[in-house]
């Protein structure tokens, strides 16, 4: 021992090897069944930890937690492995007076020491509890113990907005592990009620350390994990049909909720609700078995249920509660063995907290406040499945099981109208936001300018110049105003590309063009129902000339013919857009002279005198502006600035020169009549 009293550098390997020596013998000592060698060994490494502890310099102390940590954890594997109960409880003993002693000198240093002996031994020590349950020992008020030291040693951080634990991390499944083990074990000696005892012992202790722990100060980040911990093993209950054992530590609690000032988080018993609601009405891969024993579970405390969400419930869907259910529900979901399949957990959290909100709040204010967070962005969605019926028998179903009720009609008109209500603030709210940073046009006009210019220079460049044949160059000017919405140019400046929606309309604009100013210099054959790409491509053959280019685009053709006419586009150049549907030219590009000579852009605010007139009025005097089919009412003060804001103009001014040969340069086929 006095080897480690002082902190010094140079005798690091006399350490190592102590180290290693004392873990050694008891490694030995196991296999030779000399349990005082093991319980001495154990009793000096404790010794020495707590002089590893004491040092001042962090590195130091580090690299010797480490190595401790490691050549333990080897010797605690083999201990729980050990079919002596005796041996397994020299090991519970150690692990728990470690964690305790460490945790009662982090109250008086500034940093702080967090072992992980745990999480390296965690599935053997899990094991060894299983064989001391077996065994029914009046020892495992030690593992109740070491939980509560585990909790109490915890280092956080900060992961995807999320708290996780640095070391001891697989505390979280703490009696979850425990249930699975005993499970495993499967032994006809434990007795039914000496099990169920035990399941809620575990449940009871997590929830006292819980209402203990929150009277402490700055214990937030430990009660989320506790939380976590507690939900999951709940969740083990549900998932193993342990109902008896549920009931009694989740459901029965609830009859008393207004009178127990210290009882749980809503956040909690609403996770757990939600992921019941999953299971019963939304999670395909639950047995008809399963969800007729749930259903029947909560029909029978359904009014304790019924007063608990109606009138002691008190959550807000603000952002954190949001997440913070995400973030343990999302974990949930039940996959199949092979395969994969559509994630139903968000579908499930979403429809439970909206049906939850429209159930509980009566008046639209309220009802307005409480779900403004959570149906943020969703609301065109969440009203199209209102109109089809959908959402309406979904809320039914749920309010039969939680509340034992029907839906009213007075419920959905309130849904209805609060839905356009958030989404009309929420639109105007984004006009507001916008002014504070807004767009800087002038650079969107430069790039669309530029991109158009560069990925139309390619594609000329078979109808540029030739030093062969003359020219009659002529110039023509073509405007061409696309309406286009303020989040598609937003995106614009994010991801620096253009939209499909302006490329496309770009590219029909100028192909129309193309093909009107060829549209006299080619032989013309007329769309024929069934025949088009044959007698398309029999005029080609009859004229005999070379084809370098396709434009245009035709949708209607036989299936037969299609083989020759992807011959013919092999290897050409191609100017096609899918808009256009009713054109298709084969060319000889070389007999054209064809040049985007300049391209002008601007962008600029709508009329709105001009777009007001096409739009309806209610009796009201309100314009009715449609979004997908769904009609949103504006005053035209509000009107104005919603259309100003989120339409806008974007005008082209093209200049193209060209220069055709006086003859056939190739074939079209059009519409004729």
């Amino acid at each position: 021992m006095s080897t480690f009293l002082k902190e010094k550098v140079d005798d690091k390997k006399i350490k190592e090897d102590l180290i290693r020596g004392i873990t050694e013998e008891i490694r030995d000592a196991i296999y030779s069944d000399r349990i005082v060698i093991i319980r001495e060994d154990f009793d000096l490494l404790e010794k020495i930890l707590e002089r590893i502890c004491e040092y001042k310099n962090d590195n130091n102390r580090q690299k010797y937690l480490d190595l401790y940590e490691n050549k333990v954890s080897e010797v605690l594997r083999k201990l729980y492995e050990n079919k002596n109960i005796e041996y397994i409880l020299i090991g519970l003993n150690y692990l728990n007076s470690v964690y305790e002693k460490c945790n009662k000198l982090n109250e008086c240093i500034s940093n702080k020491i967090y072992l992980n002996i745990f999480d390296k031994v965690s599935k053997e020590l899990f094991e060894g509890v299983a064989r001391l349950v077996e065994e029914k020992r009046e020892d495992f008020y030690l593992v109740m113990s070491l939980e509560l030291n585990l909790y109490n040693n915890l280092d956080f951080e900060y992961q995807y907005g999320r708290i996780v634990c640095k070391n001891n991390s697989y505390v979280v499944s703490f009696s979850s592990r425990i249930y699975y083990e005993i499970k495993r074990n499967n032994k006809q000696e434990y007795s039914r009620k000496e099990l169920y005892d035990i399941k809620k012992r575990m449940y009871e202790h997590l929830e006292t350390l819980i209402k203990y722990t929150r009277k402490e100060e700055n214990t937030k980040n430990k009660i989320e994990i506790m939380y976590r911990g507690l939900s999951i093993y709940t969740k083990t209950l549900i998932d193993n049909m342990e109902l008896d054992v549920f009931s009694n530590v989740f459901l029965d609690k609830l009859k008393n909720f207004y009178s127990n000032y210290d009882r749980l988080s809503d956040e909690y018993y609403i996770t757990i609700m939600i992921y019941l609601y999953y299971l019963i009405e939304v999670e395909y891969l639950v047995t008809a078995e399963e969800k007729e024993k749930l259903s029947n579970l909560l029909k029978k405390y359904n009014e304790i249920i019924s007063n608990y969400l109606n009138y002691y419930c008190r959550i807000n869907w603000d952002n954190n509660t949001i997440n913070k259910i995400n973030n343990i529900l999302e974990t949930w979901e039940k996959m199949p063995k092979e395969g994969a399949k559509s994630i139903l957990m968000d579908y499930a959290i979403d429809q439970f907290m909206l049906f939850y909100s429209l159930k509980k709040f009566y008046l639209e204010e309220e009802f307005t406040k409480s779900i403004k967070e959570l149906v943020n962005g969703k609301e065109i969605s969440i009203y199209k499945r209102i109109l089809s019926g959908e959402l309406i028998e979904k809320y039914n179903s749920f309010k039969k099981l939680f509340y034992d009720d029907d839906y009213i009609e007075e419920e959905i008109e309130l849904l209805k109208e609060t839905i356009l209500k958030i989404y009309k603030e929420n639109e105007l709210k984004k006009v507001d936001d916008a002014k504070k940073n807004p767009i800087n046009y002038e650079e969107i006009s430069e790039k669309i300018k530029e991109i158009t210019l560069n990925s139309y220079e390619e594609k000329l460049n078979i109808f540029e110049k030739k030093d062969t044949l003359k020219y009659d160059i002529k110039s023509i000017k073509r405007k061409l105003i696309i309406d286009i919405y303020y989040d598609i140019l937003k995106d614009f400046i994010k991801e620096g590309c253009i939209s499909e929606q302006i490329r496309d309309r770009i590219e029909f604009d100028l192909i129309c063009i193309f093909i009107s100013l060829l549209y006299n210099n080619v032989s013309k054959v007329e769309i024929e129902e069934n025949r088009n790409l044959v007698n398309f491509l029999n005029e080609i053959n009859n004229l005999d000339f070379e084809v370098d280019t396709i434009i245009g685009n035709i949708n209607t053709y036989r299936k037969e013919d299609i083989k020759s006419f992807n011959e013919l586009k092999r290897g050409k150049n191609i100017l096609r857009n899918n808009y256009i549907n009713n054109a298709l030219l084969a060319i000889d590009g070389k007999k054209i002279y064809l040049e985007l000579k300049k391209v002008d852009v601007l962008i600029e605010d709508i009329d709105f005198e001009i777009e007001k007139n096409m739009v309806n009025k209610n009796k009201d005097g309100l314009y009715i502006y449609k979004i997908n089919d769904i009609e949103i009412l504006y005053s035209e003060e509000e009107f104005k600035k919603y259309l100003i804001h989120n339409k806008k103009k974007i005008i082209l001014d093209i200049d193209i020169d060209y220069s055709i040969e006086n003859a056939i340069v190739g074939c079209g086929l059009f519409e004729l009549n």
